[in-house]
């Protein structure tokens, strides 16, 4: 039975019963996808004849449940690829500012015509200019409208992909990871990852090299634990060899 949650708590997708991984970001469930050397939830993918962990490159072993990325159709890195914004929806925009831009056209000669027709009921023609004009106006606001909610849709797409990018990669980004694998332009992932960049969930880190990352502290958390007792074990291990040391040192110079 899947270990999967009813919601992805990373992008909050809902997620089927019996999935394996998110179908928001690609988030994948379950302790038979536990990386036993970075302690990490993460499928593997194939590297010659055997298996590696997405998120540290480790050696992995494929047993019942483990999820291996290629084995079902394209990679999940693949499948993250944002688009752009909905080619319906640009669509619409235009159709409804092109229909604005003539309204406007025909009011304006509707009200000139008032004026230079001889005969011509100008306070009629002027109603009508009038009409035609905010009609216009009114149809240009809406496929502003519609295109903003177009790119709200996008950003938050983008924002999913970059989450489930992020869990691949074992919560540690630079925009060239995201420009590159969701192939965006280096300047929309710089500017999308410095947006989500809030120093609480997202952090910003500088490295020696002037690469900057960014840190996706709850994803990095659940690695955490190991990773620090690991280093307590060595510290500890240094600390009583150094004291063996110290012990023979000090019975040498007894004798």
């Amino acid at each position: 039975m899947s270990d999967a949650p009813s919601k992805c708590p990373t992008c909050g997708t809902a997620v089927p019963a019996g999935a394996a991984r998110c179908p928001g970001c690609g988030r994948v469930f379950g302790e038979a996808n536990r990386c036993p050397h970075c302690n990490a939830i993460a499928a593997v993918r194939r590297k010659g004849a055997g298996y590696v962990c997405v998120a540290c490159g480790g050696a992995r072993q494929v047993g019942p449940g483990t999820t291996v990325l290629g084995d079902e159709g394209p990679s999940r890195v693949e499948q993250l690829t944002v688009g752009g914004v909905d080619p319906a929806s640009r669509a619409m925009a235009r159709l409804v500012r092109l229909a604005g831009v003539l309204l406007v056209a025909a009011g304006l000669v509707a009200g000139a015509a008032g004026f230079v027709a001889p005969g011509a009921p100008i306070v009629l023609m002027m109603v009508v200019a009038a009409a035609l004009g905010i009609s216009g106006i009114t149809a240009m606001s809406q496929a502003a409208r519609v295109e903003t909610r177009a790119r709200e849709r996008r950003k938050k797409q983008l924002e999913r992909r970059i989450l489930g990018l992020a869990e691949l990669r074992g919560g540690e980004l630079t925009a060239t990871d995201v420009a590159k694998e969701l192939h965006l332009g280096l300047e929309e992932a710089d500017a999308t990852l410095t947006a989500m960049a809030d120093g609480a969930r997202v952090a910003v880190e500088v490295d020696a090299d002037g690469i900057v990352h960014y840190v996706f502290r709850e994803i990095v958390a659940k690695r955490g634990p190991k990773v620090r007792v690991e280093t307590s074990e060595a510290e500890e291990i240094a600390a009583e060899a150094a004291a063996r040391v110290e012990r023979e040192l000090k019975k040498r110079e007894r004798l």
